[in-house]
């Protein structure tokens, strides 16, 4: 990856080896054939000796295929490239917003689980594909009257 980032303080001592980017930091690949991934963050620590990076304040994580992830702190395991966050994270994907509580990811974005998720979509209602498995009302369910446009926002389960 390149890093492009206006400061950088290194501190290699045994009591304390990171590289510290107090004021912002950008991550962009140098080999698109492997990574496709964008990372920015407000400020970051990289820890050398285990390959850990910690993203703090706006973190944004754009993917190949248009995803788009939003943190407020993310924790990158290069080595086994993983991204984790236990702060509330947005994802945007095909057209679909998430959100949930945490979650885990490959770096690239290809696989993910959202923790305590909430989100919403569109989608057609006169092409869905099967009614309703059963007749009772639930707290998702869809209001008797057909609204005006056939497309309306509803909770993803």
């Amino acid at each position: 990856y390149r890093m492009t980032a206006p400061e950088l303080l290194v501190y290699e001592r045994s009591d304390r080896n990171e590289w510290i980017f107090p004021k912002g930091l950008l991550l962009r690949p140098y080999d698109t054939t492997q990574s496709q991934v964008f990372i920015k963050a407000d400020s970051a620590i990289r820890r050398p000796q285990h390959e850990e990076w910690e993203l703090i304040g706006h973190v944004i994580v754009q993917g190949p295929q248009g995803q788009r992830l939003t943190t407020r702190r993310l924790f990158w395991l290069r080595d086994e490239r993983r991204l984790y966050s236990n702060d509330t994270t947005n994802f945007l994907v095909q057209g679909r917003e998430l959100r949930g509580s945490h979650f885990n990811a490959k770096d690239d974005l290809s696989w993910y689980e959202i923790y305590d998720n909430k989100g919403a979509f569109d989608y057609d209602e006169d092409k869905s594909s099967a009614p309703p498995a059963s007749p009772s009302p639930s707290p998702t369910s869809a209001p008797a009257t057909k609204p005006d446009t056939a497309l309306r926002r509803a909770p993803a389960r």
